[in-house]
């Protein structure tokens, strides 16, 4: 922290932890965000989720192979790159099924998924020159919702 100022995520993660101890007893609680804010990275609310609720805390990491996207920027949606060898969304696009849900735990006994390798990562700016970021999948989500296309966030009206 900087003169104690705390960053967007951490403050994210203050907020969720603020909403749990509300609650009833027995009820659970769902938080959607973007991959970048749901891993394990340091830094992100998932991480200060992940120290604050233990095994508590599943996170829900999401990708596809191909599709649209909704940015902050000049057009209403743009284009995702198609996945290139040597990203996992590559390797999970050559799966017999084309959407599904892949538990990492179960599937880190595969090599593949153990390896560091390109992960989509946009974020809300659009990227029009890289779309994936190294890193090890395994260590930075519970499960995986992979899915063949996916199609743009729209304003409700």
């Amino acid at each position: 922290h900087v003169s104690g100022t705390k960053s967007r995520d951490e403050c994210m993660a203050d907020n969720v932890i603020w909403i749990s101890k509300h609650l009833a007893q027995g009820e659970k609680l769902i938080v959607s965000a973007e991959n970048d804010h749901v891993t394990r990275l340091n830094g992100r609310m998932g991480f200060y989720l992940t120290n604050h609720f233990k095994e508590q805390y599943v996170n829900i990491g999401y990708t596809f192979k191909s599709g649209t996207y909704a940015a902050y920027g000049d057009k209403p949606y743009y284009e995702v790159h198609e996945p290139h060898i040597g990203t996992y969304e590559y390797f999970l696009s050559q799966c017999k099924y084309k959407n599904y849900l892949l538990s990492l735990q179960d599937a880190s006994r595969i090599e593949l998924i153990r390896m560091k390798s390109g992960f989509r990562l946009i974020g809300s700016r659009p990227q029009d020159v890289m779309q994936f970021a190294e890193m090890n999948i395994v260590d930075l989500f519970d499960l995986l919702i992979y899915m063949d296309k996916s199609v743009h966030s729209t304003e409700w009206k």
